[in-house]
């Protein structure tokens, strides 16, 4: 299995809580995923974002950016249901007991009323 970037950054650290600390080396990478403004800089260009790559991927068939997004576009078709379901439950009623990743909260119950406008927004990317 091969991970990525943003999982490293965001979603491991409040799984391993006290046991995971941030680097400085890595406030490029972290500006990069966030696509924040840096030190009064306007905001990460699309050729800026497409020119990096994570080490690891060289070899995989899809290092073209237009095969990446097709793939992209088809898993979001293919799991729709289920991203719509995950993405509401960023709003919806968190789980007992607590999580420390809220808006992943595995026993959080979806924001039924927020399915219909998700799902729009998610057909629309694609």
């Amino acid at each position: 299995t091969k991970s990525d970037w943003y999982t490293h950054s965001r979603a491991l650290p409040p799984q391993l809580a006290a046991g995971c600390s941030e680097e400085a080396s890595g406030e490029e990478m972290r500006r990069l995923i966030d696509a924040s403004p840096s030190s009064g800089s306007s905001d990460v260009t699309p050729t800026e974002f497409e020119e990096w790559y994570e080490p690891g991927w060289e070899q995989h068939p899809s290092h073209d950016f237009a095969v990446a997004r097709r793939e992209a576009a088809e898993r979001i078709i293919h799991n729709h249901k289920n991203l719509v379901s995950f993405a509401s439950r960023g709003a919806g009623i968190p789980g007992l007991p607590a999580s420390s990743a809220p808006l992943a909260d595995p026993r959080s119950i979806s924001n039924e009323s927020l399915k219909y406008p998700i799902d729009v927004f998610l057909r629309l990317i694609v």
